[in-house]
């Protein structure tokens, strides 16, 4: 973690990013055992963690097969799912910038963004999962509870 710590300190003054307690808080780097490319390491983190993000809100608009994210989709009514995709296409934004980053080899400025929008967007997401968690503590008819969910 010192050899982490010493590399990423001279990277953030390179290139104005944030401290290793903060990345390591948002994007959980503390598990980068490898400081060749530690830049490249941190943007799959946070490219990572953001797409996690999306992942959760398809569910809500798109939930599939999956009996968990049908029975959480129907809690939410039509102005809900627009307030859910609003969200989403902010993280789709964000997670194509992260490919582009992938590619165009621009880690440093990935990080910056991901870092700077990262806590308005979870704003925007923790209603959206706390109305999830709260499907599951309402208690449904009896008819609904072994029938079809689609």
């Amino acid at each position: 973690m010192a050899e982490i710590k010493n590399k990423l300190e001279e990277l953030r003054k390179k290139h104005d990013l944030p401290g290793y307690d903060e990345l390591a808080k948002e994007f959980e780097i503390d598990s980068i055992e490898k400081t060749d490319f530690l830049l490249r390491e941190i943007r799959k983190k946070a490219h990572n963690r953001i797409k996690y993000f999306c992942g959760l809100l398809e569910e809500v608009l798109q939930p599939d097969t999956n009996i968990s994210a049908i029975y959480e989709s129907r809690v939410f009514g039509e102005k809900e799912k627009k307030d859910v995709f609003d969200a989403y296409r902010k993280f789709m934004a964000l997670n194509r910038e992260g490919e582009e980053a992938a590619i165009n080899s621009d880690d440093a400025a990935f990080i910056k963004k991901v870092y700077k929008e990262i806590g308005v967007l979870k704003a925007d997401l923790l209603p959206i999962i706390a109305k999830m968690r709260e499907a599951w503590q309402k208690d449904t008819p009896d008819d609904e509870k072994l029938g079809y969910f689609g």
